[in-house]
């Protein structure tokens, strides 16, 4: 963890406590950053790569996904067909955005198509908001094998962290659902929580960030660090706390949620990644 991190964390769990409302605690915390940036600037490739990509951007070390579902990338790159099955609670679904078009998957697919026009892609939106791991395990047969899809993206995470469930049982859950997705010949990308106040109240949300990116080390499967990016996007001053979610401090927006996307496919479509907009 760098030094950035810990304080910016550091401050918003001192924060909390004393501030009444969340929301009001994470927009304190937001012009902390800021401070906190100045003294822990990003390195100098990082910001350069950075400005040149935009409002969504994040370091390059965030936007790669390693290993690359390297099935799904190359059908991609040879303009074959592709179905995706976006699976997760709610903001899989899409909570938080003005419309189901605004979901990530729906922009997904979208942004897809525009940068591979001559592939048939198919993202499909899985996500139920509320439900846990087991709940998510529950419904593989219907709502993700039965697709028979190239690849899964597996939101995981929030809502175990939202009601302090055990964290091993939790990430025992995961790998049970990622041994059932190789079995199925399915690849997938793991993508972790949000950067949100209403997370980063939760004690073990840093644990469960560590602990998922060893899990997919160990399963060699790619982790979407959907977390760090959002910070990134804080600490930067590309979003504040009250654009990149929603009232409720936990949801992201239309904005947030189409960047995103545009993350997601430029790690699926590497060779275009700097002239996505």
């Amino acid at each position: 963890m760098t030094a950035l991190v810990a304080v910016s964390r550091m401050l918003f769990l001192y924060l909390i406590p004393n501030q009444p409302q969340a929301r009001r605690a994470g927009e304190t915390l937001a012009a902390l950053l800021l401070m906190v940036a100045v003294v822990f600037p990003v390195s100098v490739a990082q910001a350069a790569h950075s400005e040149g990509q935009g409002r969504c951007a994040a370091p390059a070390s965030l936007e790669h996904l390693r290993p690359l579902p390297q099935h799904t990338v190359t059908r991609l790159a040879q303009g074959e067909s592709v179905v995706v099955v976006a699976i997760g609670s709610s903001s899989t679904e899409g909570i938080g955005a003005t419309s189901p078009a605004g979901s990530y998957p729906a922009r997904l697919q979208v942004r897809l198509r525009q940068h591979c026009p001559t592939c048939a892609i198919t993202v499909i939106n899985k996500g139920v908001g509320g439900e846990t791991v087991d709940q998510t395990l529950a419904r593989f047969d219907r709502d993700v094998l039965a697709f028979r899809p190239h690849l899964v993206i597996w939101q995981v995470g929030s809502n175990d962290i939202l009601r302090d469930e055990d964290l091993e049982a939790y990430l025992a859950a995961v790998v049970h659902g990622l041994e059932r997705l190789r079995a199925a010949g399915i690849e997938v990308v793991l993508m972790d929580m949000q950067f949100a106040p209403s997370l980063l109240i939760h004690p073990q949300v840093t644990a469960m960030e560590a602990r998922l990116a060893e899990v997919a080390q160990a399963q060699r499967v790619p982790l979407f660090h959907r977390f760090d990016i959002m910070e990134h996007w804080i600490v930067g001053g590309r979003f504040r706390f009250s654009n990149m979610l929603s009232k409720d401090s936990l949801h992201m927006t239309d904005a947030s949620y189409d960047c995103l996307a545009r993350l997601l496919t430029g790690a699926l479509l590497p060779e275009a990644q700097d002239s996505l907009p």
